[in-house]
């Protein structure tokens, strides 16, 4: 997984997850860890007419300026050859795309016309993750390959989220606990993985597999009690 996909696989999350929750603190939105670096340098920039409009550089900022706009959910797309965070708002959609200019990545919005996306489960992402995963060791990898896709499996069978057996603890970095379970923090650790293992720069199954973890919190919250309490 690149940089540029890290970071807006971090935004949809965050934003998916706390875009109900204007009182959210900014340790809650931005992973400690060093290797999201890069997402919390990120510079939030609206372009409408041509114009640049810097938003922040913070992504409690970048909230409230969605909220502002009236948005009320969030969905990560990784189809075609770019990471898109469509941001929702009725039946209107933006799309933030990121930018690198070399010295800071920034995260680009506008409006635009919501492209039609696969609507997986996170089990269905899991079942087609695995099949990759063992058609691609059944081919023969290289050894680091190999390690990567074995690792990937190993979190795959994990009772846990595979945080365990993850090298920096992907899942617990990308999803925040409040609106994911562990079943979709365990399908992006494997990815994470898988990513590196499959031997392509953009492999369809690990692609897939974090939208459907990502994208599965407005399932979880459909189902969830309407007692106010966040989803875990």
């Amino acid at each position: 997984m690149t940089p540029e996909v890290l970071c807006a696989v971090t935004a949809a999350a965050r934003a998916a997850a706390f875009i109900d929750d204007a009182s959210a603190a900014e340790r809650d939105l931005e992973p400690p860890h060093p290797a999201f670096v890069g997402f919390r340098r990120l510079a939030y920039i609206w372009v409408e007419a041509g114009s640049w409009q810097p938003v922040g550089d913070r992504i409690g900022i970048w909230l409230d300026f969605l909220r502002g706009r009236g948005v009320t959910a969030v969905r990560l797309d990784l189809q075609g050859e770019d990471a898109v965070v469509w941001t929702l708002r009725g039946d209107a959609a933006d799309a933030w795309r990121i930018g690198d200019t070399g010295e800071q990545m920034s995260l680009r919005g506008s409006g635009d016309t919501m492209r039609r996306m696969r609507d997986d489960t996170v089990d269905a992402a899991a079942r087609a993750l695995r099949d990759a995963i063992t058609g691609r060791l059944g081919a023969g990898p290289e050894q680091l390959q190999r390690e990567e896709l074995e690792r990937a499996l190993a979190i795959l069978d994990s009772p846990a989220d595979g945080s365990e057996v993850s090298d920096v603890a992907w899942p617990y970095f990308v999803l925040p606990e409040r609106g994911y379970g562990v079943d979709a923090r365990r399908l992006v650790g494997a990815a994470a993985s898988a990513w590196a293992g499959l031997g392509d720069p953009w492999p369809e199954s690990a692609r897939r597999a974090v939208a459907a973890a990502v994208n599965s919190i407005a399932s979880a919250r459909a189902a969830a009690p309407t007692s106010g309490e966040p989803v875990q």
